[in-house]
Formats: C-alpha cells, structure tokens, sequence
C-alpha cells in the first residue's frame, strides 16, 4: 500500500457511494481528500464534520462542464492526486476527456497521479 499520509486526493464521484467510501478509507490512512460531486450530501457533511474542513473539501460541480472540470484541475490538482469514483468517461469523446488533461498537465509539471477506481 502506497503511504498517502498528508497527500490530497481529488474524488470525483466523492460525496455519495463508492466514492464517499475512498474518501473514508483515504482519511483513515492520514490523506486529505476533495470531494467533488453535483450536489450536497448529509454523508458528505458528515464527513466534513467529523475530519475538519482542513481535511476534507466538498468541491461542487459537475464533471460533465469542461470549463468546471478545467477549474477544478487549476485549482485543486497542484499537489495532488485524483482519483475518478465517477462515470466521467462517458461525458466527453476522447479529444475532451478532462482525465486526459489532467494527466498530461500533470505529466509536465512532474505532479502526482490519476487513479481509475
């Protein structure tokens, strides 16, 4: 198992579900996480209440908007990594793919990891 103790881990899919459940088991192992998602969850808010909010930022937005998933990748995926809980393969044809942007803007800047779950 990797050591991701004070690394930050961007969820897509995070506020509900499998995602809210990588999220669960990142924190238990000392990583911070983002938790993007379209809407807001009690689960969600639990987790944030339970870890503080320097642990655990909800990022709302949906993965399907290229210009969202643009902002989501400048401002949260600097010292990160992500990993997509999400379906987010299906909203964009291969040219789009955010996940490929991500990787290739990480890619240059010598940054992190994307993890498909």
């Amino acid at each position: 198992m990797y050591d991701v103790a004070g690394k930050l881990a961007v969820i897509t899919g995070g506020t509900r579900g499998i995602g809210l459940e990588i999220a669960r088991q990142l924190l238990s192992l000392g990583a911070n996480v983002v938790l993007n998602g379209r809407g807001p969850t009690e689960e969600a808010t639990a987790i944030v209440s339970q870890h503080g909010a320097a642990r655990v930022i909800v990022d709302l937005g949906n993965v399907a908007d290229l210009a969202y998933c643009t902002a989501l990748i400048a401002k949260r995926c600097r010292q990160s990594w992500h990993c997509h809980g999400a379906p987010i393969w299906r909203h964009f044809s291969p040219d789009e793919h955010w996940p490929q942007l991500l990787c290739r803007g990480r890619a240059d800047q010598g940054l992190g990891a994307v993890q498909g779950i």
